[in-house]
């Protein structure tokens, strides 16, 4: 099954933005409101400190040229006020189906703001390449950006298909802990013979049962974790 670009990856990334390890609060995709121009934003967000956030997808072992389109949409954006802000994120939530007129609420209260703060609002534009791998060019051309303090960073996603079948072979339930609020998530299965409150006798017949489990969803993991080439 082929992973597409915006099909899959952003909408997966839209409703689970926090895989990129920041704070963020997405005000729209596919942003693409300019004269003169048919280019979008893939994912258009804020962060925590009210900058604004472009963030660029790519399903390429090299990420292409996404640098300087992500720069262009930077200064694109660079002057946007709370209000416009506002606006663009009252749009998306009506595409989505949900109330438009919580768009301002909301906005407040990601950022901790009782009122809408013009003069500290996009102070700066920071900037976030998501893609499967990253060419030499363009991780030297990011490196000379951050040099000359232009915020932005690359963010390596590789996605791969959750297998059912593989994870059978572990042969016992498994339980898939997302912990959202944090920047792990946990694949659990309980042994249920005890714990360490057992009583010292049982602890041998304990500890081979924690091994045992541990060696099979090495083994059930292993192909899929080969497969990421970390």
């Amino acid at each position: 099954m082929r992973v597409g670009e915006r099909t899959d990856l952003q909408r997966l990334l839209r409703t689970q933005i926090d895989v990129l390890g920041d704070e963020l609060y997405v005000l729209t995709e596919e942003f693409g409101d300019w004269e003169d121009s048919k280019r979008r934003i893939d994912l258009f967000a804020i962060d925590k400190q009210a900058n604004l956030v472009v963030i660029e997808l790519k399903r390429t072992q090299d990420g292409g040229h996404m640098e300087l389109q992500a720069i262009r949409y930077a200064s694109m954006v660079s002057a946007m006020t709370f209000e416009r802000a506002e606006q663009i994120h009252a749009e998306f939530l009506t595409r989505l189906g949900e109330e438009a007129g919580e768009s301002k609420a909301r906005l407040l209260e990601f950022l901790g703001w009782d009122e809408p703060d013009e003069e500290n609002f996009a102070e700066d534009v920071r900037i976030i390449l998501v893609s499967e791998d990253f060419g030499k060019e363009l991780t030297t051309a990011v490196l000379w950006l951050r040099d000359h303090d232009i915020d932005i960073r690359c963010v390596r996603l590789r996605p791969y298909r959750n297998d059912a079948a593989k994870l059978k072979a572990f042969g016992e339930e498994l339980s898939w802990e997302r912990l959202d609020k944090r920047r792990a998530c946990r694949i659990k299965s309980v042994i249920r013979l005890g714990s360490f409150q057992s009583p010292e006798s049982e602890w041998p017949a304990i500890q081979v049962a924690m091994v045992d489990a541990m060696a099979k969803l090495e083994s059930a993991l292993r192909p899929a974790l080969d497969s990421l080439r970390l």
